[in-house]
């Protein structure tokens, strides 16, 4: 239900020596007929805009690569008001594959830590229907105020959470690297906390035989708690950090997981919802509103779900709760969040002083 990341999809910052390759995408036939001027540029001028961009502060330009094969370009351009505009392009024969989608969310968290943009905007034909596409499972939504040239359609995203997905996405990153597959690499305090966490979570209902979504999947140690409990779920993994995915993989090759953002989901059609989605430490380490996104994750978990959702979350019932630097949310004011989304909901703070749990479902339980 969600498109399995390419391999080898990486990002890097343009050099001198990429001139004479973007002067060759800059004319592709491909690539003009979907940019916003649709000309060719001579060599002359190209090279004086290549060489202004890459001495400009306000701009990152970043090449695209499959493996060591170059394939296309990220740019964004810092506006007078701190915000971005974004353009991409890949080469026609990488276009479809799941690479543009990849490469506008990995060069929008570079940017957001670069150059610090509180939005990043993207203006895009409206007769490009995939490059639309693109940007909405990047995260992007409508911005009906954003300025765009005529016959374009404006994009945006949140520069807010970009920032806080790039800082997770680089933490559990550099974590995995020194632990590999451990359940430090996830920053548990122990095996024995993760697992009791995950009893609570499976205990939202029958999962045996069920489709369930693992949102922020880590390194799938949910699904393999599962199999050593006798629960065979038809279990797909989701999380924003490429090498735990690939991890998850190497580990566990019968499972599905894939490099994927919960908010940027497509809607799933008419009766292929997943029965449950689970999510187990998702919030602990967001920083920039991490309310707001707790309720924006919660929704869309709902929305995904045929028959239940549960979720744990850091207490502020925990002794010296406040102390820490981790979101910790309020119990009773995220259960009235919760029924506002189906007064079917349940709050437990039965097994861990510093954590609860809330299962929600579509139809009232037997």
């Amino acid at each position: 239900m969600t498109e399995a990341r390419a391999p080898g999809v990486t990002l890097r910052r343009a050099a001198p020596g990429d001139a004479q390759t973007v002067f060759a995408w800059r004319n592709d036939p491909f690539i003009v007929r979907l940019g916003s001027s649709r000309a060719n540029v001579a060599w002359a001028e190209h090279l004086a805009w290549f060489e202004a961009k890459l001495a400009d502060r306000d701009c990152l330009m970043l090449i695209v690569q499959q493996g060591a094969q170059p394939i296309g370009q990220v740019r964004f351009d810092r506006q007078a008001d701190g915000g971005c505009v974004i353009s991409v392009y890949l080469l026609e024969a990488h276009v479809g594959k799941g690479l543009g989608v990849e490469a506008i969310r990995q060069g929008c968290r570079q940017a957001v830590l670069a150059l610090g943009a509180p939005r990043i905007l993207a203006c895009v034909r409206e007769e490009n229907l995939p490059g639309r596409k693109a940007f909405a499972k990047a995260g992007f939504a409508s911005a009906v105020r954003a300025s765009c040239p005529a016959g374009h359609v404006a994009l945006q995203l949140d520069g807010a959470r970009a920032r806080d997905d790039a800082r997770n996405v680089d933490a559990y990153t550099d974590l995995a690297a020194r632990y590999g597959h451990d359940v430090r690499a996830l920053d548990w305090g122990s095996r024995e906390s993760q697992e009791q966490r995950f009893r609570v979570l499976a205990g939202v209902g029958r999962l045996h035989g069920r489709s369930v979504l693992d949102v922020g999947c880590g390194l799938g140690d949910f699904a393999g708690w599962c199999a050593r409990q006798s629960i065979a779920p038809d279990y797909t993994g989701i999380d924003i950090t490429p090498r735990m995915v690939e991890l998850a993989r190497e580990c566990l090759p019968a499972h599905a997981f894939h490099d994927a953002d919960l908010l940027a989901l497509p809607e799933p059609p008419a009766g292929r919802r997943w029965d449950y989605v689970l999510a187990s430490g998702i919030f602990a380490k967001r920083q920039e509103n991490p309310e707001g996104y707790l309720r924006e994750a919660v929704a869309r978990m709902y929305s995904l779900c045929a028959v239940a959702v549960a979720f744990n979350v850091l207490s502020t019932w925990a002794p010296a709760a406040a102390e820490g630097r981790e979101f910790h949310a309020d119990p009773l004011r995220t259960l009235e969040f919760c029924r506002g989304l189906t007064p079917l909901a349940v709050l437990r703070h039965d097994y861990h002083p510093r954590d609860f749990t809330i299962y929600l479902y579509r139809e009232r339980q037997a």
